[in-house]
């Protein structure tokens, strides 16, 4: 593949060696838009913590603890990792014990970490983009009210508090063709040789 080529058009990305992205942040953050951008972006694979746990258990009322299904969506990894290649995974990691399970797992798996943390938006972008996903018959989030989100938000850790984990934080508001660009440079470390 190319050198990054970074305007208007699409960022043209480099081949990217075994590692793991991860897009976190709190809900209606634009994680899943995101991830889906740089997946296009990179050829790379998506893994997201709700499509995983739907796909297994079905339904919330099926579902195990959250724990149990941070754990899963990482075991879905490990297949492209021991092929040497990169995944995306998607999800909240809203806790310090979310936090811990992404930075063992990485260890465990010896796959460089980079996260990227969607910050969270004012009320008036998270109601517009509620209004979005609640008339999306094909998301797959179980927060569907404003109440939710504001509940879920109120005992939030962002990741970017934990000492050993390389974050950069991304603007959801921006263009996503900008926050793509730079996140892709930020990646040239792991350029494939």
């Amino acid at each position: 593949m190319g050198e990054l080529i970074s305007g208007r058009d699409h960022a043209k990305p480099f081949e990217l060696r075994r590692c793991l992205i991860a897009v976190a942040g709190p809900n209606l953050s634009g994680k899943t838009t995101l991830a889906n951008s740089l997946s296009k972006a990179l050829a790379v694979p998506i893994l997201d913590i709700d499509e995983g746990w739907r796909n297994k258990w079905g339904s919330l009322e099926n579902r195990p603890p959250m724990p149990e299904v941070y754990a899963y969506n990482h075991q879905r990894a490990l297949p492209y990792l021991a092929e040497n290649k990169p995944v995306i995974i998607v999800a909240t990691y809203s806790q310090p014990a979310y936090h811990e399970m992404l930075d063992n797992f990485a260890r465990e798996s010896q796959s460089p970490l980079r996260v990227f943390h969607n910050l969270p938006t004012d009320i008036e972008e998270t109601k517009r983009r509620l209004e979005k996903r609640l008339s999306d018959p094909n998301d797959l989030s179980d927060v569907r009210t404003l109440n939710q989100v504001l509940e879920i938000q109120s005992h939030y850790h962002p990741i970017s508090n934990h000492p050993n984990i390389w974050v950069m934080e991304i603007d959801g508001t921006r263009l996503q063709e900008e926050n793509v660009a730079k996140i892709i440079t930020s990646l040239s470390d792991l350029r494939k040789d």
